[in-house]
């Protein structure tokens, strides 16, 4: 765990992660209200099986503080994400009841976690790989990779103030398939994301999901010469455009960097990656304050 002051190019070394306290961490930091950062990782703990940890910035220390022990879950592979009701939310790629994941919430105001959902490859869905995110109606918003009526994964939603699930939509291949990332939520209320298979070239979709009608649709195939194969999220930047990465694709086939504009679901490609400048990129944007 480190950080980097952009201000001077220095990077400072804050933790190292041991089977002990964990290893292998996946997925971001989110800022809890006690003002503590808050993640996971995918392996390591008393079982093995990934761990929920904290770091105090003011103190420069970190805490474990929840072993993943199979049954309530294990091996999370995305963020936390921090609810309007203070709660720290996630979900495990396996373990649960059906060993096909699990969702999950995290106090960190007592440290207690708690399995919420066991997911069902067949019927609801499984192997969540991104995070959740909270729309504005209050109900958390995600995707799982696998499962689902197409087997290629699904969307869907879950209450956390009746901590309801609710399958909304099954990838079937045509409309995409396989989704790496998260959804977000743009300034039209709409949800958008990337597919990782799936559409027209097997080669990923963009897509849009509306939280008020449960209608998904298709908005772009991804192809060779504008990208493929994306495995991050989209952001919205502050000029209203959707901004992203595919992983392979372009003029190198390393990869690009995109902007889609949701008002017109038009796609610009705005950089190749060439091995030189980097390749391959499998995370996601951040708007900075520049």
């Amino acid at each position: 765990l480190f950080s980097f002051d952009p201000a001077t190019n220095t990077q400072v070394d804050l933790n190292d992660f041991k089977s002990t306290n964990g290893y292998a961490p996946a997925g971001g930091l989110v800022q809890a209200a006690n003002g503590k950062y808050y993640g996971v990782t995918s392996f390591g703990g008393t079982a093995v099986w990934g761990t929920i940890f904290s770091y105090d910035a003011t103190t420069n220390m970190q805490a474990n503080l929840y072993n993943f022990n199979g049954a309530n879950g294990s091996n999370p592979l995305s963020s936390l994400v921090r609810a309007s009701n203070g709660k720290l939310y996630g979900t495990t790629f396996y373990g649960g009841s059906n060993e096909h994941g699990t969702i999950f919430s995290f106090d960190p105001n007592t440290n207690t976690q708690a399995k919420l959902f066991d997911f069902n490859y067949a019927s609801t869905g499984g192997y969540a790989h991104g995070s959740l995110v909270q729309a504005g109606n209050g109900k958390l918003y995600g995707m799982t990779q696998g499962g689902g009526g197409g087997n290629l994964g699904t969307i869907f939603s879950f209450d956390p103030t009746a901590n309801t699930f609710a399958k909304l939509f099954d990838f079937n291949g045509t409309n995409g398939g396989i989704p790496y990332g998260s959804l977000v939520q743009a300034a039209n209320g709409k949800l958008y994301g990337m597919t990782y298979q799936g559409g027209a070239n097997d080669s990923g979709t963009l897509f849009s999901f509306d939280p008020a009608t449960n209608v998904q649709v298709k908005l772009l195939d991804f192809n060779a010469a504008r990208g493929y194969n994306p495995v991050g999220n989209l952001i919205q930047a502050n000029n209203g455009k959707l901004y992203g990465m595919t992983y392979s694709g372009g003029n190198s086939d390393y990869g690009v960097i995109f902007s889609f504009d949701p008002t017109t679901n038009t796609l610009v490609k705005l950089f190749d990656f060439d091995n030189t400048r980097g390749a391959y990129p499998f995370g996601s944007l951040t708007q900075a304050s520049n």
